[in-house]
């Protein structure tokens, strides 16, 4: 006698459906645990069981005395249980697929938080701490030193970042990662304005971790003072370990004119060379690659 049609539909969604939880991230055991099946005996019905009874169906119509072959040489799995229970099953993945696209609306950019958990704690330790932040700053185009901030927030176990306390002219808040072995990376928002900016800076770590760290070299990417894309050079030079927000809060904001900063190695290094890029609208009648050379001859004017 031939095997019913619908079993072998059952089958088949089953399969689908936890092909696509397991290739979303879901773990064989938490499938097995919304389904109230020891891990090893889901794994014996998706393998050995369901996943043959497909593959033979693509050879020829079953019968049930070649379904019954298929239980029958797997110990931990009922063929009773099994008809009796699949339309359960199958629901209940449906709902965990469900809970996924649920989740997914929410936090589309679920892999920074990957990023955020995964980052090792043991390098992040070594860059707490409060430091100098000095680049060019786009209002004026003079070399800015403002105050900035690494530290662990227990309450949410993560290593926040600000750029700017209450004394600054603007003032960032957010979080770093490590987006590789050899890369901190902060993303940071403008906080009390009516337009944000988004901010983000990639500072490359030495192969060789320090006990501390003096200097962090980096690329941020963000807003000009003209709303305009900008891409510079960063640096961040460690001047004490965190203690309290009230000490940081006292370091002030410096824009240092032509005459000042000299003795300083890090703003005479950002004054020797083109450290930031820019996108600049000039309004063609088109925008075409020759476009470009206009663009080039503004910025020399810069």
């Amino acid at each position: 006698m031939s095997v019913t049609p619908s079993f072998i539909s059952q089958a088949i969604r089953m399969l689908e459906l936890t092909r696509f939880l397991k290739e979303a991230g879901i773990k064989n055991k938490e499938i097995a645990h919304s389904l109230d099946m020891y891990p090893s005996a889901f794994s014996a019905l998706m393998n050995n069981v369901l996943n043959e009874l497909v593959k033979q169906n693509q050879k020829g119509q079953l019968t049930e005395e070649d379904i019954k072959i298929i239980f029958d040489q797997v110990n931990n799995v009922s063929e009773l249980k099994t008809r009796r229970r699949i339309q359960d099953y199958i629901q209940q993945l449906e709902t965990l697929k469900m809970q996924l696209f649920d989740v997914a609306e929410r936090k589309p950019l679920n892999y920074i938080d990957n990023l955020v958990n995964n980052s090792p704690g043991e390098i992040l330790r070594l860059l707490e701490g409060v430091y100098h932040c000095y680049y060019i700053s786009s209002f004026g185009y003079r070399v800015k030193r403002e105050p900035f901030l690494i530290y662990y927030d227990a309450r949410h176990r993560t290593y926040r970042v600000r750029k700017g306390n209450k004394k600054s002219p603007a003032c960032y808040e957010g979080f770093g990662y490590m987006s590789n072995n050899h890369l901190f990376t902060i993303q940071i928002a403008e906080k009390n304005t009516l337009s944000i900016d988004n901010f983000m800076a990639h500072f490359h770590l030495p192969p060789l971790y320090a006990e501390t760290m003096e200097m962090l070299k980096g690329i941020s990417i963000s807003m000009s003072n003209s709303n305009l894309p900008i891409a510079r050079k960063m640096l961040l030079h460690r001047v004490g370990n965190f203690s309290s927000l009230d000490d940081f809060n006292q370091l002030e904001t410096v824009f240092f004119k032509a005459t000042e900063g000299n003795d300083i190695e890090i703003v005479k290094y950002l004054r020797s060379q083109t450290s930031f890029i820019e996108y600049l609208p000039i309004p063609y009648p088109d925008y075409a690659p020759q476009d470009l050379v206009k663009e080039n001859k503004v910025k020399e004017l810069i």
